[in-house]
C-alpha cells in the first residue's frame, strides 16, 4: 500500500509540474502574440499556428525576445520557421 500511495503521490507532482510547464509556455505564446499586435495590429493566423507548435521554453524567449525589435512580420515568420525546423531535428 504504501508503494502504491507513493505511486501516486508521485504522479500527481509530476502532473502538477507539467501542468505549471505548459501553463509558462501558453503564457511565453500570448506574450509573443501580444508584442506582434502591439507592432503589427494584427497576427496572421499561421504565425499563430507555427508558434503553436513551439514547446521548448528558450525558444519561446528567443521568439519573444526577437518579436520586439524584428521590422516585419515576415521577418519574423522566417525567424519562426528556423527555430520550428531546429525542434524539428530534435
Amino acid at each position: 500500500k504504501k508503494l502504491v500511495a507513493w505511486g501516486e503521490q508521485r504522479g500527481r507532482q509530476e502532473g502538477r509540474q507539467e501542468g505549471r510547464q505548459e501553463g509558462r509556455q501558453e503564457g511565453m505564446r500570448d506574450s509573443v502574440i501580444e508584442v506582434l499586435k502591439e507592432k503589427f495590429q494584427q497576427v496572421p493566423q499561421d504565425i499563430s499556428d507555427k508558434l503553436g507548435n513551439i514547446v521548448q521554453a528558450a525558444d519561446l524567449a528567443l521568439l519573444l525576445r526577437k518579436a520586439a525589435v524584428i521590422k516585419s512580420l515576415n521577418e519574423f515568420r522566417n525567424v519562426l520557421v528556423a527555430t520550428q525546423q531546429k525542434q524539428q531535428k530534435l
